[in-house]
């Protein structure tokens, strides 16, 4: 007969499972979409990042944090907010045209605004202002998370439809061949099994179901035609443990970007950042409490996401914070501390470790789907 510690463990450990492999493509598709602007060629690279904040940040979170069972990783409201940092550097005047590894640097300065926004994550918990979200008010809260939704969506639409880098939309409208229709069908069966799981599957995880009914749709696709009419996929990942290396090409350049303009920018997002997170972290520890029965602290819960977070910039992270829907899956499967979390990060890395290449593999059209599923439930 299994002890109760035996019992305690298998629990955190199925909590654990269940919230990796839900968190592992959310963290892929929102890395992919926040450095979207880099192009196709990076997004290997971006779907790294998008695992380093679930392997890295959610680890520490998960181990310093204030709530038991809680999981950390990306989230949609802090992808968009670093997607934005992006496009301005991207675009903007900040950076010389002759830069030499422009992409690192890029990656370097949005860093900078992840570790600027764990410092004041910190600060918040240190200054005990922990109880600060008890007073924005809810329609402040609704008015920005439905923004953030329709944001969300429209920018999955291109990856959807299965464009290439650069097309917009407005193409597509004019020349609707651009259109690729297998990623369409794929992006559409994806989104729709999320629901339909809801009702219908309620054993599964309703991100699982899509994830799995959308490969499993183009794999199917690609049987019978030979071909999947080049849907867009990840790339080339490689397998590799992550390196504490993403300030690494900013410091041997960074006489040549860094000027006051682009500081007080990069502060300012970091403050956005560490806000939202904050708030986003401790929503998520108000439902824990409820179904915990025990109350978090949340002090600890912001020094813990923002040690986290600083960390994590040094491996080069999306800024993570707290998920209500990962944390109940998590807690619902037998998770009651605060193990799960970090077993949960370790699976990560371990599923990555061993199963990179047919991960990018898998159609940017499924990791769509899921996102913008994500983005309907925000409503």
């Amino acid at each position: 007969m299994p002890t109760i510690n035996a019992i305690h463990v298998r629990g955190e450990f199925v909590g654990a499972l269940s919230a990796a492999i839900i968190t592992l493509p959310m963290a892929i598709g929102y890395g992919v979409s926040a450095f979207a602007p880099l192009g196709k060629e990076f997004f290997p690279t971006a779907a790294l990042i998008g695992l380093n904040a679930a392997i890295i940040g959610g680890f520490f979170a998960a181990l310093l944090g204030g709530t038991p069972a809680q999981i950390s990783g990306p989230k949609a409201p802090l992808t968009l907010i670093l997607a934005s940092v992006v496009i301005t550097l991207v675009s903007g005047a900040h950076l010389a045209p002759q830069l030499s590894s422009k992409a690192s640097v890029i990656v370097g300065l949005t860093m900078i605004c992840v570790f600027i926004g764990g410092v004041a994550q910190i600060l918040f918990g240190y200054f005990k202002l922990g109880n600060i979200v008890k007073y924005v008010p809810h329609p402040v809260v609704a008015g920005f998370m439905n923004g953030i939704a329709l944001l969300l969506i429209w920018k999955q639409l291109p990856a959807l439809f299965g464009l290439q880098a650069g097309t917009g939309l407005k193409e597509i409208l004019a020349e609707s061949t651009l259109m690729n229709p297998v990623s369409l069908i794929t992006g559409l069966v994806t989104v729709l099994s999320i629901f339909l799981s809801r009702t219908y599957i309620k054993r599964v995880p309703s991100l699982l179901f899509g994830f799995l009914s959308g490969t499993g749709v183009y794999l199917v696709i690609w049987l019978v035609f030979k071909s999947p009419s080049n849907s867009p996929v990840i790339g080339d990942l490689h397998a590799s443990i992550p390196g504490p290396v993403a300030f690494v090409h900013l410091f041997h350049q960074i006489q040549s970007v860094i000027s006051p303009a682009l500081i007080s920018e990069l502060v300012a997002y970091g403050i956005v950042l560490g806000l939202i997170g904050s708030m986003e972290s401790l929503f998520s520890s108000v439902v824990m409490d409820s179904l915990n029965s025990r109350r978090h602290d949340s002090n600890r819960e912001l020094v813990g996401q923002g040690v986290g977070n600083v960390i994590a910039s040094f491996f080069g992270a999306l800024f993570t914070a707290a998920s209500i829907p990962r944390s109940v899956a998590n807690f619902r499967a037998g998770a009651r501390n605060r193990l799960s979390g970090m077993l949960c990060s370790f699976l990560i890395l371990i599923i990555f470790l061993t199963m990179a290449p047919l991960i990018g593999r898998i159609p940017l059209a499924v990791f769509s789907g899921i996102i913008i599923a994500v983005g309907i439930n925000l409503f």
